[in-house]
């Protein structure tokens, strides 16, 4: 359930964040620098690091534990800059969220995209998954290489397609996708992909790899 709520949660932040990039004249209003963000706005620090800036020192600012590791990671991956994945401080949670944060960052900064599925995660029972594909997703984007997405299942490869075509700024990645119609659905996975690679582009969300 625990899982489900996160991801839930960060879909609704996909979709708010997106609804504002369409506001005014369709400029982009996500943050640009540290300048853009409010002392104590944690999530615009986060976006900050994750859509782009790979300096860690927007990092040193937010208080917010899980957040400042998240953008520990994001800079590190955005940077591929092992070492700092070190500033990722471990506490206590009953996911071990900070310990799994921090393994995933350091093979995601040295670009290692074979240990992915080698990842040493505490409670593995219900976040292997998770964590191994957020590692295959981020370096099949680092390395515009969807073919590292085909070890996940059907529903994760397919999202990690659409995340290595906007990398690529090639919808046509998604041709790769089975085109048949999924089970209960009226549409194709090749089709979503294409569906959701659009709405990205017309809302124009970032892309942090143009910044790396």
């Amino acid at each position: 359930m625990e899982k489900e709520l996160l991801l839930i949660g960060l879909l609704a932040l996909i979709i708010i964040i997106s609804g504002c990039a369409t506001q005014g004249n369709n400029k982009s209003l996500y943050p640009k620098t540290i300048e853009d963000c409010d002392a104590n706005d944690f999530i615009c620090f986060q976006q900050l690091v994750s859509f782009g800036l790979a300096d860690e020192k927007s990092c040193e600012k937010i208080t917010l534990p899980n957040v400042k590791n998240m953008c520990f990671y994001y800079a590190a991956r955005n940077s591929q800059n092992p070492t700092i994945c070190e500033k990722i401080e471990e506490y206590e949670d009953s996911t071990f969220t900070a310990y799994n944060t921090k393994i995933t960052c350091q093979v995601v900064s040295k670009n290692k995209p074979e240990e992915c599925t080698q990842l040493q995660i505490k409670d593995e029972a219900t976040w292997q998954n998770y964590w191994t594909q957020n590692c295959l997703t981020d370096l099949a984007q680092l390395n515009k290489d969807p073919s590292l997405c085909d070890s996940l299942d059907d529903y994760h490869k397919a999202e990690c397609y659409l995340w290595a075509a906007y990398a690529m700024d090639n919808v046509n990645v998604c041709n790769q996708l089975p085109n048949e119609p999924i089970e209960g659905q009226s549409y194709t996975r090749q089709l979503k992909c294409k569906i959701e690679f659009n709405n990205l582009k017309s809302n124009r969300y970032p892309n942090w790899l143009e910044n790396t």
